[in-house]
């Protein structure tokens, strides 16, 4: 009342479950400025937790399958897969079943380590939709074209180079080229803006 305007108590515990929670409530006034009454509500307050801690919690979900659609033309993705890029999607799909195949192997040293999580990035970078999208639009395609092949091929020199030999055999020299070629941003050669981990990637 005399505060005449919303108002939040601090946190407390409820008496009705015992939680913790807030209330706010706000005076309301007649015409003549009399006080009518006051609203009040209660709301419990939040926790902020890890996704897998909740399901931990709530072992019992609804499933559910979201309808497929798109903020792109008409709702769905032939934006993104038409007569112009339909051809980038069988490279991107083998792609990423070899980076399956990469995720599945322990790293035996550090270099090892670099060179899966680079693979990792290449196909990331592949996939983005950017290049699909302007393919699409018509503007910049031969760039577009070549940040889609070029990601695709040292991600296939690198699979190649691992796959040839019992143990990974490309030499530090071998992969600064690799990072160094195209666009692949990094601050140093041992921190990347782009951070992966091949193991979580696939």
């Amino acid at each position: 009342k005399a505060s005449k305007t919303l108002i939040w108590s601090p946190i407390y515990v409820f008496a009705q479950p015992s939680v913790l929670g807030i209330t706010s409530a706000i005076p309301i006034y007649r015409t003549t400025g009399e006080l009518q009454g006051v609203m009040a509500i209660d709301q419990s307050t939040y926790e902020t937790i890890h996704l897998a801690e909740y399901l931990q919690r709530e072992p019992t979900q609804q499933v559910s399958c979201p309808a497929q659609s798109s903020w792109g033309f008409k709702g769905f993705h032939e934006f993104w897969l038409n007569e112009t890029n339909a051809w980038i999607y069988p490279h991107l799909h083998k792609t990423a079943e070899r980076m399956i195949e990469l995720s599945c192997r322990e790293a035996k040293d550090e270099l090892e380590k670099k060179a899966l999580n680079q693979a990792a990035r290449e196909l990331l970078l592949a996939q983005s939709s950017d290049w699909a999208f302007i393919m699409r639009t018509g503007t910049m395609v031969s760039y577009a074209t070549r940040r889609t092949k070029s990601h695709l091929m040292r991600f296939n020199k690198l699979y190649q180079e691992h796959c040839q030999s019992n143990r990974y055999s490309v030499s530090h020299h071998k992969l600064d080229r690799f990072l160094c070629l195209g666009l692949v941003y990094y601050k140093d050669k041992d921190t990347y803006s782009l951070a992966v981990d091949a193991a979580t990637t696939a």
